[in-house]
């Protein structure tokens, strides 16, 4: 299931439970007299509370989920570089030594450019 679909399927089921409590506060309230545009002024002010904590928890699962897909590139290309190591075409000190920074090259490249869109949120 795609993150879309988490999302739409949580709020369908936030508007769902918002739903039944207003009807459940409507019935109490019609019971007790108190008119029901007050209710649904504070239901209206509770919703937007929700949307907004709603929101607030998406950006932060979508970050974690780009941070966890940056790791895992990360990752497979540390076990590149590894594999470039045990070639046995590459078997001189020097040709190793310039793989080893090429990728340091690349990844404190990449590190920047991270730091620069982290800084930015």
């Amino acid at each position: 299931m795609e993150l879309k679909d988490v999302i739409l399927s949580t709020l369908s089921e936030i508007s769902e439970d918002i739903q039944r409590s207003v009807d459940e506060e409507t019935q109490k309230n019609e019971s007790k007299g108190i008119p029901s545009q007050e209710v649904s002024k504070n239901i209206a002010i509770n919703e937007k509370k929700d949307d907004k904590e709603i929101i607030n928890q998406n950006e932060e699962e979508s970050w974690i989920q780009e941070e966890c897909q940056f790791l895992e590139s990360l990752r497979e290309r540390l076990l590149v570089l590894f594999e470039g190591f045990q070639s046995p075409n590459n078997s001189s000190v020097e040709s190793k030594i310039d793989l080893t920074l090429n990728f340091l090259e690349y990844l404190l490249a990449l590190l920047d450019e991270r730091i620069t869109k982290l800084k930015k949120l």
